[in-house]
């Protein structure tokens, strides 16, 4: 994610460059005025802005609310000295707040929030699934999808190049899904059928499947193995 930073203190601007750095986020612009903030967001598009709030000029409130007319989607985290300033920061929708001097830890559950927030917007589309890493998004295409395993606590998607997990239930996954085409073979996976190269019959009338292009093979059920059968015809 691109971040701006705008402080005029640049000992505050390093800390928190150094700050995002420690967390893996190295997209990072610093300005030290509203005023630059302001004209370098004309040429390039953020993300989020940590931006302190007493500034010499155009002061980070005001600087916040003409960057988010300019970019509604901007996430806007304010860093100040002063918490008097708290509730002026929440006028123009402020994710957070945070005291100076700010810490990893207040600065990582700020980046949490907006995280969140945009895995809230994103998950309104059923077309795609989001895998979350620490801080990078994957969006997995429905057809992309070779096989959806449920684990206790979380659940794995195959696809050819990767194994992801994602925050979705099994039973959130039947919704959303083609039932013609992802197919409950297990009462913990799901596949995708368009992907099957093979079936193989193991005991019980059980069967194995194999995939195209990966390696990773399922075993069905008894309920599995007769869905497949009335499916296919076998």
């Amino acid at each position: 994610m691109r971040i701006l930073i705008v402080d005029d203190e640049t000992l505050s601007r390093d800390r928190c460059e150094r700050i995002l750095k420690e967390l893996e986020y190295f997209d990072i612009t610093k300005v030290s005025s509203g005023e630059e903030a302001i004209q370098v967001s004309k040429v390039k598009s953020f993300d989020i802005i940590f931006c302190d709030i007493q500034m010499e000029g155009i002061n980070g409130i005001d600087t916040a609310s003409i960057l988010s007319l300019q970019n509604p989607s901007l996430f806007i985290i304010f860093t100040t000295a002063y918490s008097l300033y708290a509730v002026d920061s929440y006028k123009v929708n402020a994710i957070d707040f945070l005291l100076k001097p700010i810490s990893e830890d207040s600065v990582k559950k700020a980046l949490d929030k907006v995280l969140s927030s945009k895995v809230d917007m994103l998950q309104d589309n059923d077309d795609v699934i989001i895998a979350k890493d620490h801080n990078k998004f994957t969006f997995i295409k429905l057809e992309d999808i070779y096989i959806i395993n449920a684990h206790l606590t979380e659940t794995m998607i195959q696809t050819k190049d990767k194994e992801y997990c994602v925050q979705k239930s099994l039973s959130e996954f039947i919704k959303i899904l083609n039932q013609n085409q992802y197919l409950k073979v297990h009462r913990s996976t799901i596949i995708n059928s368009e992907k099957i190269y093979s079936l193989r019959i193991i005991e019980q009338a059980k069967y194995e499947i194999s995939f195209i292009d990966i390696k990773e093979k399922v075993y069905t059920s008894r309920t599995g193995a007769k869905l497949i059968r009335e499916i296919y015809k076998i």
